[in-house]
């Protein structure tokens, strides 16, 4: 079972991704992206795991939030890196 490799926030969030997120997840969308994004910065959630163990889920409207996720997540992350890129270099 693919669930057996994640730590409580990772299946906290496969829950989410199920559906219920927008029920429970004050501030929307872009407040899930955030603490995703967040989360997986201070490698308190492994999205390579999330991403493993949700191929396995049987709900379709969990793969489907995962993508979305995991691209919103990827893209907020590429749009910080390069303001952090330059004042590194500064």
């Amino acid at each position: 079972m693919r669930r057996r490799e994640l730590n409580y926030t990772e299946i906290a969030l496969l829950e989410l991704l199920r559906g219920s997120w927008e029920s429970v997840v004050e501030g929307g969308w872009a407040a899930l992206v955030a603490a995703t994004a967040d989360a997986s910065e201070r490698g308190t959630l492994r999205l390579d795991r999330v991403a493993s163990a949700v191929d396995g889920e049987r709900s379709p409207t969990a793969r489907i939030n995962y993508a979305r996720l995991a691209n919103d997540v990827q893209n907020r992350i590429r749009a910080v890196l390069p303001v952090d890129q330059e004042q590194a270099t500064h």
